[in-house]
Protein backbone atom coordinates (compact mmCIF):
# COMPACT_ATOMS: atom_id res chain seq x y z
CA UNK A 1 0.00 0.00 0.00
CA UNK A 2 1.37 3.17 -1.25
CA UNK A 3 2.35 5.43 2.19
CA UNK A 4 0.76 8.43 0.85
CA UNK A 5 -2.13 6.98 -0.29
CA UNK A 6 -2.70 5.60 3.06
CA UNK A 7 -2.25 9.03 4.84
CA UNK A 8 -5.07 10.26 2.80
CA UNK A 9 -7.38 7.27 3.45
CA UNK A 10 -6.11 7.45 7.32
CA UNK A 11 -7.67 10.71 7.29
CA UNK A 12 -10.21 11.54 5.07
CA UNK A 13 -12.50 8.42 5.76
CA UNK A 14 -14.14 7.57 9.42
CA UNK A 15 -12.61 4.31 11.18
CA UNK A 16 -15.43 3.47 12.74
CA UNK A 17 -17.76 3.48 9.22
CA UNK A 18 -14.73 1.57 7.49
CA UNK A 19 -14.49 -1.10 10.90
CA UNK A 20 -18.61 -1.89 10.79
CA UNK A 21 -19.02 -2.66 7.04
CA UNK A 22 -16.09 -4.48 7.11
CA UNK A 23 -17.55 -6.23 10.33
CA UNK A 24 -20.80 -6.80 8.27
CA UNK A 25 -18.92 -8.06 5.11
CA UNK A 26 -17.35 -10.86 7.24
CA UNK A 27 -20.50 -11.63 8.93
CA UNK A 28 -22.24 -12.16 5.58
CA UNK A 29 -19.42 -13.65 4.23
CA UNK A 30 -19.81 -16.53 7.50
CA UNK A 31 -23.95 -16.84 6.74
CA UNK A 32 -22.93 -17.54 3.17
CA UNK A 33 -20.41 -20.04 4.13
CA UNK A 34 -22.68 -21.48 6.34
CA UNK A 35 -24.73 -22.69 3.50
CA UNK A 36 -24.95 -26.31 2.06
CA UNK A 37 -24.30 -26.75 -1.43
CA UNK A 38 -27.97 -27.58 -2.11
CA UNK A 39 -28.67 -24.17 -0.19
CA UNK A 40 -26.23 -22.44 -2.35
CA UNK A 41 -27.43 -23.56 -5.43
CA UNK A 42 -31.49 -22.38 -4.97
CA UNK A 43 -29.77 -19.02 -3.61
CA UNK A 44 -27.69 -18.82 -7.46
CA UNK A 45 -24.40 -18.70 -5.36
CA UNK A 46 -21.22 -19.27 -7.20
CA UNK A 47 -19.88 -22.17 -5.59
CA UNK A 48 -16.52 -21.68 -7.44
CA UNK A 49 -16.43 -18.18 -6.25
CA UNK A 50 -17.65 -19.43 -2.69
CA UNK A 51 -14.92 -22.08 -2.64
CA UNK A 52 -12.16 -19.35 -3.04
CA UNK A 53 -13.37 -17.58 -0.38
CA UNK A 54 -14.12 -19.62 2.30
CA UNK A 55 -11.65 -19.42 5.75
CA UNK A 56 -10.37 -16.26 4.05
CA UNK A 57 -10.76 -13.04 6.28
CA UNK A 58 -11.39 -10.50 3.52
CA UNK A 59 -8.06 -7.71 3.04
CA UNK A 60 -8.30 -4.88 5.77
CA UNK A 61 -6.82 -1.46 5.52
CA UNK A 62 -5.18 -1.46 8.72
CA UNK A 63 -3.64 -4.91 8.74
CA UNK A 64 -2.44 -3.80 5.06
CA UNK A 65 -1.12 -0.47 6.63
CA UNK A 66 1.07 -2.11 9.57
CA UNK A 67 2.61 -3.79 6.91
CA UNK A 68 5.32 -0.95 6.67
CA UNK A 69 7.22 0.90 9.56
CA UNK A 70 5.97 4.27 7.93
CA UNK A 71 2.06 2.62 7.65
CA UNK A 72 2.52 2.20 11.35
CA UNK A 73 4.03 5.55 11.88
CA UNK A 74 0.69 6.67 10.52
CA UNK A 75 -1.56 4.31 12.58
CA UNK A 76 0.15 6.07 15.58
CA UNK A 77 -0.41 9.45 14.92
CA UNK A 78 -3.95 8.74 14.15
CA UNK A 79 -5.34 7.98 17.16
CA UNK A 80 -7.12 5.34 15.83
CA UNK A 81 -6.35 1.77 17.44
CA UNK A 82 -6.52 3.61 21.17
CA UNK A 83 -9.89 4.63 19.70
CA UNK A 84 -10.79 0.78 18.89
CA UNK A 85 -9.17 0.08 22.23
CA UNK A 86 -11.35 2.42 24.30
CA UNK A 87 -14.56 1.08 22.18
CA UNK A 88 -13.67 -2.36 23.46
CA UNK A 89 -12.96 -1.62 26.90
CA UNK A 90 -15.88 0.19 27.21
CA UNK A 91 -18.44 -1.89 25.85
CA UNK A 92 -17.37 -5.48 25.70
CA UNK A 93 -20.31 -6.00 27.47
CA UNK A 94 -22.92 -4.99 25.88
CA UNK A 95 -25.60 -7.01 24.89
CA UNK A 96 -28.79 -4.72 24.09
CA UNK A 97 -27.97 -2.49 21.43
CA UNK A 98 -27.48 -4.05 18.22
CA UNK A 99 -25.37 -0.87 16.75
CA UNK A 100 -23.20 -0.82 19.59
CA UNK A 101 -22.53 -4.62 19.19
CA UNK A 102 -21.87 -3.79 15.45
CA UNK A 103 -19.32 -1.00 16.55
CA UNK A 104 -17.39 -3.44 18.90
CA UNK A 105 -16.90 -6.16 16.20
CA UNK A 106 -15.57 -3.61 14.16
CA UNK A 107 -13.09 -2.80 16.69
CA UNK A 108 -12.23 -6.34 17.09
CA UNK A 109 -11.66 -6.99 13.30
CA UNK A 110 -9.40 -3.96 13.54
CA UNK A 111 -7.22 -4.50 16.65
CA UNK A 112 -7.10 -8.18 15.38
CA UNK A 113 -5.09 -7.36 12.09
CA UNK A 114 -3.13 -4.80 13.31
CA UNK A 115 -2.39 -7.66 15.88
CA UNK A 116 -1.56 -9.84 13.55
CA UNK A 117 1.04 -8.37 11.87
CA UNK A 118 4.96 -8.22 13.17
CA UNK A 119 5.38 -4.77 13.49
CA UNK A 120 1.62 -4.23 14.74
CA UNK A 121 1.48 -6.56 17.45
CA UNK A 122 3.68 -4.00 19.31
CA UNK A 123 0.80 -1.69 19.36
CA UNK A 124 -1.12 -4.74 21.96
CA UNK A 125 2.20 -4.63 23.90
CA UNK A 126 0.75 -0.95 24.93
CA UNK A 127 -2.53 -1.56 25.79
CA UNK A 128 -4.84 -4.43 27.67
CA UNK A 129 -6.82 -4.64 24.80
CA UNK A 130 -5.68 -8.81 24.70
CA UNK A 131 -7.41 -8.75 28.03
CA UNK A 132 -10.65 -7.81 27.42
CA UNK A 133 -11.12 -9.32 24.00
CA UNK A 134 -10.29 -12.60 26.08
CA UNK A 135 -13.06 -12.26 28.60
CA UNK A 136 -14.96 -11.36 25.15
CA UNK A 137 -14.31 -14.50 23.83
CA UNK A 138 -14.77 -16.47 27.14
CA UNK A 139 -17.73 -14.51 28.83
CA UNK A 140 -20.05 -12.84 26.43
CA UNK A 141 -23.27 -13.29 26.84
CA UNK A 142 -23.51 -12.22 22.85
CA UNK A 143 -22.22 -15.73 21.01
CA UNK A 144 -21.82 -13.60 18.00
CA UNK A 145 -19.66 -11.43 19.70
CA UNK A 146 -17.77 -14.25 21.49
CA UNK A 147 -17.17 -16.00 18.08
CA UNK A 148 -15.68 -12.73 16.69
CA UNK A 149 -13.46 -12.65 19.62
CA UNK A 150 -12.24 -16.15 19.20
CA UNK A 151 -11.48 -15.07 15.36
CA UNK A 152 -9.37 -12.04 16.12
CA UNK A 153 -7.24 -13.92 18.49
CA UNK A 154 -6.55 -16.13 16.13
CA UNK A 155 -5.33 -13.72 13.93
CA UNK A 156 -3.35 -12.10 16.75
CA UNK A 157 -1.88 -15.49 17.21
CA UNK A 158 -0.32 -15.38 14.08
CA UNK A 159 2.37 -12.74 15.00
CA UNK A 160 5.20 -14.02 17.90
CA UNK A 161 4.52 -10.92 20.10
CA UNK A 162 0.78 -11.83 19.45
CA UNK A 163 1.28 -15.45 20.40
CA UNK A 164 3.78 -14.79 23.35
CA UNK A 165 0.75 -12.21 24.58
CA UNK A 166 -1.95 -14.78 24.41
CA UNK A 167 0.26 -17.63 25.70
CA UNK A 168 0.37 -15.74 29.34
CA UNK A 169 -3.79 -15.60 29.32
CA UNK A 170 -3.87 -19.22 28.80
CA UNK A 171 -4.62 -19.40 25.14
CA UNK A 172 -2.83 -21.61 22.82
CA UNK A 173 -2.29 -21.82 19.36
CA UNK A 174 -1.08 -24.17 17.03
CA UNK A 175 2.20 -24.11 15.53
CA UNK A 176 3.84 -25.79 12.33
CA UNK A 177 6.94 -27.95 12.88
CA UNK A 178 9.16 -24.31 12.60
CA UNK A 179 6.63 -22.73 15.18
CA UNK A 180 4.67 -20.90 12.74
CA UNK A 181 1.43 -19.78 14.21
CA UNK A 182 -2.23 -21.32 12.02
CA UNK A 183 -4.30 -18.73 13.45
CA UNK A 184 -6.03 -21.38 15.37
CA UNK A 185 -6.01 -20.50 18.84
CA UNK A 186 -7.44 -22.25 21.47
CA UNK A 187 -8.18 -21.23 25.38
CA UNK A 188 -6.53 -23.33 28.44
CA UNK A 189 -10.44 -24.17 29.98
CA UNK A 190 -12.27 -25.18 27.74
CA UNK A 191 -15.06 -26.19 29.97
CA UNK A 192 -15.28 -22.35 30.78
CA UNK A 193 -15.14 -21.17 27.05
CA UNK A 194 -17.79 -23.76 26.57
CA UNK A 195 -20.28 -22.80 29.70
CA UNK A 196 -22.69 -19.29 29.57
CA UNK A 197 -23.65 -17.70 32.13
CA UNK A 198 -26.47 -15.61 31.26
CA UNK A 199 -29.40 -13.66 32.36
CA UNK A 200 -30.91 -13.44 29.10
CA UNK A 201 -31.81 -17.53 29.01
CA UNK A 202 -35.06 -18.49 31.45
CA UNK A 203 -33.27 -21.48 32.65
CA UNK A 204 -33.60 -22.60 35.90
CA UNK A 205 -29.66 -23.30 35.95
CA UNK A 206 -27.42 -20.30 35.49
CA UNK A 207 -25.08 -21.92 33.38
CA UNK A 208 -25.47 -23.33 30.05
CA UNK A 209 -22.98 -25.94 28.97
CA UNK A 210 -22.55 -27.13 25.50
CA UNK A 211 -21.24 -30.88 26.75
Amino acid sequence: MDTSQSGSAINTQSPQGRNDSYAALVEASLARASLDQSDRARQDVDLELESRATGVAPPHFYRELTRTAEGCKLLEESGHFLEFVSTIRSCWAEKDDPEIVLKVKGCLWAVGNVGSMELGATFLEDTDVIQWIVKMAESSEVMTLRGTAVFVLGLISRSLHGLELLNEFGWDSKTTMLGQSLGLCIPGSIHKFFSVCSSRFPMTARYLTFF
